[in-house]
């Protein structure tokens, strides 16, 4: 598309003006947006002082409502000088791309997904909202494990099946009913168009593939708890296509029936996403991901349908900037990605959980005053080395379970002792102990190497009387 149909401007916290030469603009459903934006400058810009700055992007067009992007500066370079300017290109993401640079090893204890992705969000000054169908339920412990912020808060969303898509301000919104999106802002019903004819004033699709791919049409789910171990957590959801090729998962992180439910249910139509799909070419400003459109009923209703957008490719060029034989007017088009509406877009589970593949030591907790601090399990509260939010309260972990060497022997973890921790399938959220460790404080019972061929087995007593 040609001629003055649309005109893109960047408003950056500084005194020089800069104009938009170029610019890409990717952005997608639980994508982190990435705007490349060539500019042009008669003065030299102050690079550092704009670095993680906001920059609103704006993009008023002729015939369809303007779009806003507010992202943040993430890096900008000097690129030369061309028609008696200077050049640059700068890189612009969302507030949210900061959390990427952020790493952290924590715990978060009785909160729901929700909230913990609220909090995290938060701390980094992310504004953001949830418009969630259904609740999400709580999580007595979950640890976030030597994992980027982003990761983090990507590996819940998914496992939730949870989308985020970006408001004009770059407020992070949460859904997760796609069907639900509202219509592409102005026009929302487009028909197949050639580009050859388009002048200035016509707004259109003009290119258009629908194709079906061969997806997994199967997820089954399975777990174990052990305080319920004779109760199955296996839950299988297949789909009426491709229900031989299925996807089988364990562990999967739930611990009762009714959440592996709805787990094999979120994860088979996370899986099915692919299996239909819509890409296309368009100069239709006001593509957005997360906003649906209909397309075809009168030259093409073999393809007419209600589809959801996924993902937009935006592509602009100033030739005012770029070509000296003909100096004047803007070209913009894109490329989308959408599914059908009634496809539920879920988020591909692709952000890998955190293994720890060896052991941890942890130091046994309790309440002040008291030596042996165990529940009905036998279990006992630890505090973990790496925790450098602990007070040092039992309330700064989970209770853990401790293996017994004989089956009918019971050896409780006494407060101060250092236990070696492992976890069940390296997951960081599933820690038991094993052992007691002697250290600088917890020293041998009997001096060694002195008492070196003793093998023994004390009890203290209790409360310690030094015995």
């Amino acid at each position: 598309m040609t001629d003055d149909f649309a005109k893109l401007t960047l408003t950056l916290d500084m005194p020089q003006e800069v104009e938009v030469v170029r610019a890409t603009i990717v952005e997608g459903m639980s994508k982190l947006t990435h705007a490349t934006l060539e500019l042009s400058a008669a003065h030299h810009l102050e690079l550092e002082g704009v670095l993680e700055k906001d920059a609103v992007v704006d993009f008023v067009s002729v015939e369809a409502p303007p779009r806003r992007w507010t992202l943040r500066v993430g890096h900008v370079d000097f690129v030369g000088i061309q028609e008696s300017s200077l050049r640059f290109v700068a890189n612009l993401y969302p507030a949210m791309w900061l959390l990427k640079l952020t790493t952290n090893t924590r715990k978060f204890r009785n909160m729901s997904a929700e909230q913990i992705i609220s909090q995290v969000l938060s701390a980094q000054n992310v504004a953001h909202r949830f418009e969630l169908t259904r609740p999400t339920e709580v999580r007595k412990y979950c640890a976030q494990y030597r994992e980027t912020n982003l990761d983090f808060v990507h590996r819940l969303l998914e496992f939730e099946g949870i989308y985020y898509t970006f408001e004009p301000d770059g407020t992070v919104v949460f859904g997760d009913t796609s069907e639900d999106g509202a219509p592409t802002a102005g026009t929302a019903a487009f028909d197949l168009v050639e580009s050859a004819g388009l002048s200035f004033h016509d707004v259109g699709i003009f290119r258009f593939k629908k194709g079906r791919r061969v997806a997994s049409g199967a997820a089954t789910v399975n777990d174990y708890n052990w305080k319920t171990p004779k109760v199955s957590l296996l839950s299988s959801k297949a789909a009426a296509e491709d229900g031989e090729l299925e996807v089988y998962d364990y562990p999967t992180g739930f611990r009762k029936p009714d959440q592996g439910t709805r787990l094999a249910a979120l994860r088979l139509e996370a899986l099915r996403v692919p299996a239909r799909y819509v890409e296309g070419q368009s100069n239709v400003t006001s593509f957005e991901p997360g906003r649906r459109f209909t397309f075809g009923g009168i030259t093409h209703p073999r393809f007419a349908g209600d589809y959801v957008l996924t993902e937009v490719t935006h592509r602009y060029v100033d030739r005012a900037f770029v070509d000296q034989q003909d100096g004047e007017g803007l070209s913009y088009d894109n490329e989308f990605s959408a599914i059908p509406r009634k496809v539920a877009f879920r988020p591909p589970l692709v952000t890998p959980r955190p293994e720890i593949a060896g052991c941890h030591t942890a130091t046994v907790v309790g309440p002040e005053g008291e030596e042996i601090h165990t529940d009905k399990h036998g279990r006992y509260r630890a505090q973990f080395h790496w925790d450098r939010e602990a007070t040092g309260t039992d309330q700064d972990s989970r209770w853990l379970r401790n293996t017994q060497e004989v089956q009918t022997g019971m050896v409780l973890a006494r407060v101060g002792w250092e236990q070696s921790i492992a976890y069940v399938d390296g997951d960081p959220d599933r820690p038991f102990g094993f052992a007691r460790n002697i250290n600088g404080q917890m020293v041998p019972e009997y001096a060694q190497p002195t008492n070196k061929t003793r093998m023994t087995m004390k009890s203290p007593s209790y409360p310690s009387a030094g015995g």
